[in-house]
């Protein structure tokens, strides 16, 4: 017994891939690096009084570049590993050497409390 050609609907739409799925899951993963990233921007810009002036504008340029070229590549859909790679590298060598940025590291930034005591 044959069976009946796939519809129309069917040809058009596609299967779902696994190449789908990664493509879907980079895009994903690429905005929400940027939208991460800018909701640490204030606290990242504050913190550049207790850095070196050079570290204080190269780390947040670096990383954010990082971030958009994952991003870009996700979009785009070529060469998102190799981005991702260079970016989770770049990010584990910008904490490496964080201690080496810091002016005065014996000083530690005010935090607040919170819940009201002091």
């Amino acid at each position: 017994m044959a069976s009946a050609p796939p519809s129309i609907l069917n040809r058009t739409r596609g299967s779902i891939s696994r190449a789908r799925i990664e493509t879907v899951m980079s895009r994903t993963a690429g905005i929400f690096g940027i939208v991460f990233a800018l909701q640490a921007l204030p606290n990242l810009l504050a913190s550049g009084e207790y850095l070196s002036p050079g570290w204080a504008i190269a780390m947040p340029v670096v990383l954010f570049a990082g971030m958009f070229a994952v991003l870009i590549t996700s979009i785009i859909a070529r060469g998102v590993a190799a981005a991702a790679g260079v970016m989770a590298t770049v990010f584990v060598l910008s904490l490496v050497l964080w201690p080496a940025a810091v002016v005065q590291p014996n000083e530690t930034a005010p935090t607040s409390r919170g819940c009201g005591t002091s």
